[in-house]
């Protein structure tokens, strides 16, 4: 190690759980439902900005490439897959607001895959306003971003193609003033990491 590369940073500066920020961009088929106006109360407006701001905690996925063993003469040989398995649905907690928008958020987009009325995909027709396959309407990229004790951006994680798969319920409790807190699960197709 080099003498600048420690004038640059302590050995003894450790990354903190703490020092992250998830970007959620909402799918196109939810995009023209965006609104600015927090005070739109419409079932069919949705604000993605109310969700920025109350994401308490994210997973970042164990990333792997699996072995196999051959075997031959009574031993084995450890090979590569060369292959990644399916990577688990990933959990965001966050902090319900006081207008429940970003809950409405999630639960606009967990609805458009399977309408809880008409119990079909789109139930609401959204997809007539885009001309995308119906394959990416429903999907957007998700990245959480880590960041150093200065909270500037270090690494960034990336997940393909994510879709709602579920939105935690609420117990309520009269005994109970503390601030609703939920959580909501995604599913991905690929997962990378860069430096910023």
């Amino acid at each position: 190690m080099s003498d600048t590369a420690t004038q640059v940073q302590s050995i003894l500066n450790k990354s903190s759980l703490d020092k992250f920020r998830m970007i959620l961009n909402l799918p196109p088929i939810l995009l023209k439902q965006n609104t600015i106006d927090v005070s739109d109360r419409s079932d069919d407006s949705v604000n993605l900005n109310s969700l920025q701001f109350s994401v308490y905690g994210a997973v970042v996925p164990a990333s792997y490439v699996p072995h196999t063993d051959v075997r031959f003469g009574g031993q084995a040989i450890s090979l590569t897959t060369y292959s990644r398995p399916t990577y688990p649905n990933i959990n965001v907690g966050f902090s319900v607001d006081n207008g429940f928008n970003n809950y409405f958020v999630l639960w606009k987009w967990l609805q458009l895959l399977n309408d809880e009325k008409k119990s079909v995909y789109n139930g609401n027709d959204y997809s007539s306003i885009i001309s995308l396959p119906n394959y990416h309407q429903y999907m957007t990229d998700l990245n959480v971003i880590a960041r150093n004790e200065y909270n500037k951006d270090i690494v960034k994680f990336t997940y393909t193609n994510c879709f709602i798969t579920r939105l935690e319920g609420i117990e309520y409790d009269n005994r109970n003033p503390e601030i609703i807190d939920s959580k909501f699960e995604f599913a991905f197709s690929q997962f990378y990491m860069e430096k910023l």
